[in-house]
């Protein structure tokens, strides 16, 4: 309350700047609900977790992040979780406590007993020593390499961990020990053990034992916390009590906790404390037990029950709760504004700071925010504004705000709220930018035209004028005073009443540019729907998804620091340093993905903000990604068709047992997404290397020798792991290739020798024939290594790499006709959701299988990514090609794909198409290719938005030679109407 009422009094100070009806309003308007929010990652079963209720998180000296909960361990890299349980050998699914020891092993308290993990699953201490209904709480190592454990019926234990682990000595009712049941453990620094049950604290070192005096009020001890000035804390049901090397009594923070259940400290990098709690979420004090931050759901964490807290190797902070999953706080410098009670809109399109240094957000139909010393106000139509949905902002010479709505401009003049319509001059009622001339004048870009205004009259500029079109999305002023404009068809320059525009027949990226920004040395940047694309004033260059954009479709650009580009898209946010491009999504503190169009802007302290569809964030001047160290990089397992191979000794396999499937994962929990791999299956050390992104490769039947499979990781363009993950083995030949065998023989040979000598003849030719096989077998092998490279591991089929050959190496007539068939299974989502990601992969190699059959030798069936197939089709004609897509939507509606449940599940697909009857012979084959497969991804888009479970084409009707495809791509609705494409929907 006195935090709301110092609101509105210093808003009540400023009213002598403001008539007393706006500031009423304003004041009116105040809302304290912080919508600020921290950069969390959160973690759910959605993801692979295996539960929502986390008890205890640990990283293990691989890197592995393991989390226990109510129904097992699950285990992370970043992108994956692996789960065990009680068929892992667990003694019970129930785990409430990890142990890292200091030989790396892993200890499990659960439900039922102790285990430890050896590398593959499990192993329980056995019955003899353990009862199977005697839980385990708590873990702790002591100095000398023994385990102690607390638990509910047997007190407290300690293990000898070597060889079969056993129990060595117990405190418990039958030795006179105050108690059965303990609930929290620790071991301090000089060994003495500290143990808390349902009201006390017992503490055990050489002379035995003592129930430490408490005058706190009495509650259960559920941790126990040991400061680096060597304090002994506890957490209970009423807050923190410490010892005082007398008694346990009250310990005081800056935040009241009498009240609270404290589950869990932990001490972060900077030696701050946090502290977690039942209710009432985390919280982060200094060494002086001042408040730094409070964490809770109003700010991004999943749930307010915290029972655990871990720093990884990578700074982050993880918070296992009670019913939300776990949560990541990125260690980036990154803050977020959702949708909350305080920003009832995160959809964000334009973000602006004013002199006093707060920020004015324009919203997609809630009017504006305005962002003040971390309280937001709102402005609507109810207080002045033209539309609530505000799509540009700008400050005037008098550092007044102006907004550009979907209806006008709403502008603050002599403390009033004034609009600008058509009525006054304006020449479009949607207005998309607004800049500030160096002379101090406005320039607007509306839905019709370009509008100059100055000393309060408009001057209008329209494609009769020389505009390459009236939607103008994006002005910017150059340091020589020249306009730039971003229009829906090109880029244009207004320089000395004149108009010179550039297009995609220039270079361009394409026509619809989102954002324009000049950089230092005077070059223009452009973020169109495209693609990136840099104007030198003579020529363009342009980068895409194949040059590491996250999304073709730039939307805003920014620069950083360092004179690096940034990039919003849809996609995320691309840090481009010139050479490569750093990709920072959700996963780093992004709020959201999907940057909107021009949602970019620097402030004067140099934070880049980045307005999205579900919020708002603020990167720090000082703000790096994360860490592009090569990550640690793991093989998973190695298994053919009978077993799971063991990793860590070299086997021999069978030659008829050789066909191998290898499962490899890198460690990385801010960067997983920009992780790839390379690895080779190497015979001598000039085996060469092949990249992927995939982490599961599949190697068929080997010769038989000595094998290395090596695979290493980056991240994003960084440096490659140089100690990568090996699996040795050795393929054994059939008995017939055993060198004793051959031996045998040319043993046999010599004693004949005298009077059958053609047995040395033949005896040489078997061996020179035993040389080629393996030589042969070996170029096999390389074969199906460039066979991995160029299809789909899942469905067999090609993939995007094996069609860019393709059409890289195509001979191919212009005059040929030639389509491209797009597909896609309607609501494949809705399928792995219901049914489970295995049978969504059964559904898919059925489908694939459907496709191989239908297509004829000449035609290439690819996986396109996820659902998505495409289907290039040569000197193919337009019925049969109709007939062909026809045949993909009967079909599949009539594939017969029983679940678990023996319950059929139905699937349709949507088709779209692509048909040219010959191609331009004065422009590059392949790139009228590739756009023929985009015309077609356009037209499966058309399937899906009439309905899906049907067929949609486009047939090109003009003659190639005239039009460009390009032309087709940016405008098709344009294209149709002047009869240069037909649409085809069946």
């Amino acid at each position: 309350m006195k935090i709301n009422q110092s609101i509105r009094f210093n808003t009540f100070l400023d009213c002598t700047l403001f008539p007393l009806l706006l500031c009423l309003i304003l004041i009116l308007s105040s809302n304290n609900t912080a919508a600020q929010e921290l950069p969390f990652a959160n973690l759910s079963i959605a993801d692979g977790l295996e539960d929502m209720v986390i008890f205890d998180i640990e990283q293990d000296d691989h890197g592995f992040l393991w989390m226990t909960t109510r129904t097992g361990i699950s285990r992370f890299d970043g992108n994956q979780f692996w789960t065990f349980n009680r068929s892992n050998g667990l003694p019970h699914n129930l785990v409430r406590d990890l142990l890292k020891a200091k030989n790396g092993k892993l200890w499990a308290a659960s439900e039922a007993g102790l285990a430890w993990f050896d590398g593959y699953e499990f192993k329980s201490i056995s019955e003899e020593y353990w009862p199977s209904n005697v839980s385990a709480r708590a873990l702790q190592e002591a100095a000398d390499g023994t385990i102690w454990v607390a638990t509910y019926g047997m007190g407290i234990v300690q293990i000898d961990p070597s060889g079969n682990p056993k129990i060595i000595n117990q405190f418990n009712s039958s030795t006179g020990f105050p108690s059965d049941r303990f609930r929290s453990l620790m071991i301090d620094v000089d060994g003495h053990i500290w143990a808390g049950d349902s009201k006390r604290v017992i503490r055990i070192n050489n002379d035995g034992y003592e129930a430490i005096e408490w005058k706190a009020e009495a509650s259960e001890i559920r941790t126990i916390f040991q400061h680096e000035n060597k304090q002994i804390w506890v957490g209970t049901r009423n807050g923190v009590a410490v010892f005082d090397g007398t008694a346990f009594v009250p310990l005081d923070f800056d935040v009241d906790l009498s009240n609270q259940t404290i589950n869990s400290f932990t001490v972060d990098h900077q030696q701050h404390i946090w502290v977690s709690s039942r209710d009432y979420g985390a919280y982060e004090f200094n060494q002086d037990r001042q408040l730094v931050k409070h964490l809770n759901m109003s700010n991004g964490l999943p749930d307010n029950s915290v029972n655990s807290m871990y720093q990884d190797s990578e700074n982050n902070i993880w918070f296992g709760t009670y019913g939300g999953g776990i949560a990541r706080l990125s260690a980036a410098n990154v803050t977020n504004w959702k949708a909350q009670n305080a920003m009832p809109n995160p959809n964000v399109y334009a973000i602006i700071q004013d002199n006093n240094g707060c920020i004015w957000i324009g919203t997609n139909g809630d009017g504006v925010s305005l962002l003040c010393e971390g309280e937001l106000t709102h402005i609507t139509t109810k207080q002045g504004l033209s539309h609530n949905k505000v799509l540009t902002a700008v400050l005037d010479d008098e550092g007044d705000p102006w907004f550009g709505t979907l209806q006008g401009i709403t502008y603050q003049k002599n403390n009033q709220f004034h609009q600008l319509h058509i009525s006054e001059g304006l020449t479009g009622p949607v207005v998309y930018h607004i800049i500030k001339d160096l002379d101090d004048s406005l320039w607007i870009g509306t839905n019709n035209g370009l509008n100059h205004y100055q000393d309060g009259k408009f001057t209008s500029y329209f494609t009769e004028d020389g505009l390459p079109d009236n939607r103008i999305n994006r002005i910017f002023q150059s340091k020589n005073g020249d306009i730039w404009l971003a229009s829906s068809n090109g880029l244009s320059l207004f320089k000395d009443g004149q108009f010179t525009n550039w297009s995609t027949s220039d270079g361009l990226a394409a026509n619809f540019i989102n954002d324009i920004y000049e950089d230092g040395k005077g070059v223009l940047w452009l973020a169109t729907n495209n693609g990136l694309s840099l104007f030198d004033g003579t020529s363009f260059t342009t980068w895409t998804t194949e040059d590491g954009l996250p999304h073709n479709n730039a939307t805003s650009i920014l620069q950083g620091e360092n004179n690096d580009i940034w990039i919003g898209t849809s996609r995320g946010v691309a840090i481009f340093d010139g050479s490569n491009f750093t990709v920072i999504t959700s996963r780093e503190g992004l709020v959201f993905d999907l940057v909107n169009r021009g949602a970019g802007f620097r402030d004067d302290q140099g934070n880049l903000w980045f307005g999205t569809a579900k919020g708002i964030s603020r990167f720090d001047a000082n703000f790096k990604p994360g860490s592009s160290t090569p990550p640690p990089v793991h093989i998973i397992s190695v298994r053919n068709e009978m077993d799971a191979l063991d990793l860590n000794t070299k086997i021999r396999i069978q030659q008829q047992d050789s066909s191998l499937t290898l499962s490899f994962t890198a460690i990385s929990f801010q960067r997983a997404p920009d992780i790839s791999y390379r690895y080779r299956l190497a015979v001598n050390e000039d085996t060469p290397w092949r990249e992927t992104r995939l982490n599961e490769i599949q190697i068929n039947s080997l010769a038989a020798g000595n094998y290395r499979f090596q695979v290493t990781a980056r991240i994003g363009n960084g440096a490659w792991n140089s100690n990568p993950a090996e699996f040795n083995f050795e393929v054994t030949p059939p008995f017939w290739q055993t060198p004793w065998f051959i031996l045998l023989l040319i043993a046999g040979v010599v004693i004949f020798l005298l009077y059958r000598n053609w047995r040395n003849k033949q005896h040489a030719l078997k061996l020179e024939n035993i040389v080629f096989d393996r030589t042969k077998q070996l170029e096999e092998l390389n074969q199906g290594l460039d066979w991995l490279a160029n299809h789909d591991s899942l469905t067999r089929l090609s993939n995007r790499n094996h069609v860019q050959n393709l059409l890289n190496e195509f001979s191919y007539a212009s005059s040929s006709p030639f389509a491209v068939i797009a597909i896609d299974l309607d609501y494949f989502k809705n399928v792995n959701d219901q049914y489970g990601h295995d049978f969504g992969d059964q559904v898919l190699k059925r489908f694939s299988k459907m496709l191989s059959d239908l297509i004829e030798e000449n035609q290439t069936a690819a996986r396109w990514g996820g659902e998505e197939f495409i289907i290039i089709c040569p000197q193919i004609k337009l019925t049969q090609l109709k007939i062909l897509s026809l045949s993909i939507i009967q079909q599949c509606r009539h594939l017969i794909i029983p679940n678990h449940l023996s319950e059929t599940v139905d699937v349709t697909c949507s088709v779209g198409f692509a048909y040219i009857p010959g191609f331009n012979p004065e422009y590059k084959l392949v790139t009228q290719m590739e756009k023929t497969i985009q015309l077609a991804d356009q037209a499966l888009y058309a399937a899906k938005h009439n309905g899906r479970d049907q067929l949609y084409g486009y047939i090109i009707k003009q003659p190639a030679k005239t039009i460009q495809l390009k032309t087709y791509l940016s405008d098709i609705q344009d294209a149709i109407d002047k009869q240069w494409i037909e649409a085809v929907k069946e």
